[in-house]
Formats: structure tokens, sequence, C-alpha cells
């Protein structure tokens, strides 16, 4: 029985799903200020992400197959790790490795966090993204073809980790960025501009940005062939 479950909960149930059906599935995981469908209720169980904006980076990534298919993701900023089970629904990753400073008085919502934890290939450092020993542990568990950015809100930490965190990718990989274009955090945006700025011609850029939402967010991402 401990078998079925595991190779149930373990199954890219989201993989099938068309654009249209994820942004609906996404809507039910996301409050009304994210364009969503839940009440915000403080209880940490809605995801951090704009539907649309998610559903479109997603689409972007199964568009690059054949030439590429994540595998093995490396997140930084778990928080209660609904983003990640989502993307590991899509893409049934084979290795998957998360950081985040985890405060002492623990998650958002310990539940959710213990939850997406569960069915899945993952090891959790519970660290600060910046340090070498953090950094130390983070390669011994790749290399890595997907990266997730969605840690430390400051412009020192975000490039910190995009300079550190990219040299554990593969050839070809993708680096996603998320508040590229925040209200609540400018200096992401700042930092995002001056990242393209320094990217050869040969790498994809995307920008995936709903600016009709109340609160924005927007995601951008880079395919490096």
């Amino acid at each position: 029985m401990l078998e079925l479950k595991k190779n149930f909960f373990s199954v890219g149930t989201l993989t099938s799903l068309t654009k249209v059906e994820l942004v609906e599935f996404l809507k039910n995981q996301a409050n009304i200020e994210h364009e969503g469908n839940k009440l915000y209720d403080g209880t940490g169980t809605h995801i951090l992400q704009n539907p649309y904006e998610l559903s479109e980076l997603i689409q972007w990534i199964r568009d690059l197959a054949p030439l590429y298919k994540p595998s093995a993701f490396l997140e930084i900023g778990f928080n209660a790790g609904i983003t990640n089970s989502v993307l590991n629904k899509v893409f049934d990753f084979s290795n998957i490795t998360a950081v985040d400073h985890i405060s002492l008085g623990g998650p958002a919502n310990p539940s959710t966090f213990v939850a997406n934890l569960k069915f899945k290939p993952i090891n959790l450092i519970a660290g600060d993204s910046t340090s070498q020993d953090t950094i130390k542990k983070v390669k011994a568990l790749g290399p890595y073809n997907l990266l997730f950015i969605d840690g430390g809100h400051t412009k020192k930490i975000l490039k910190s980790d995009y300079y550190n965190y990219s040299k554990l990718l593969t050839k070809n990989s993708v680096i996603v960025f998320h508040d590229i274009k925040s209200t609540a955090f400018p200096e992401l945006n700042n930092a995002w501009e001056e990242i393209k700025l320094t990217l050869s011609n040969k790498v994809k850029v995307k920008e995936f940005i709903r600016e009709k939402a109340k609160i924005t967010f927007g995601i951008g991402a880079i395919f490096i062939p």
C-alpha cells in the first residue's frame, strides 16, 4: 500500500494538462489578489505566483523540447514548497535540491511545508544561499539544468545567487527569476535588467509579466544552449 501511494503521488500528474487547464488549476491554488480563486485566509497555503505568468513559463519550457527537458531542479527560495511541487508535477524531476534560510519560527505553514517535501526526490538545505558552506553542499548534489531563483529579495542577494548557482548548470539549461516586475521589490527589477546586459546573444530571454494584475510579480527566464 505504501509503495502504491508513493507511485501515485510521484507521478507527473500535471504533465498532460493543456495551457487553459493548467491556468485553471493554478488559479485554484492562488489568492484573488494574485488573480486566483482563493480568499486569503492567513494560513499560507496559497501559491506565491501569478497563475498566468507561471503557466506561460511552463508552456515556454515545454516548447523548448526536444532540445531541452528539465530533469535536475535547483530552487533558491523553497518557502512552503508549493511552486516546487507544481513544477515537479509537470516535469517529474529525477533530482531536486532546494535552499531556504528558514527562520526560527519555521515556514509560513508547517503542514504545507512538510507535505511538499513528500513523494519527490528532494534534498532541502536550510541555510543562507549566499554562504560558501551552502554553495558547497548544493554543488555536491548537482549538476542541474533548471534553476529557479526566488530567495532573498534584495539586489545583492539575487545577483549573488545568479552568479554562484548558474555555474552549477549543465549545457541546455534554464534559469528563472521571480519578481522581475514587482512593485514591492524594485531592486529586483533593476538587478534583472543588469543581468540581461551581461548575456550572450546565443541565449534566449523571455519575460512573463501580467500587466493587468493588481499585484505584479513578473517572471524572467533564460535558456542557455
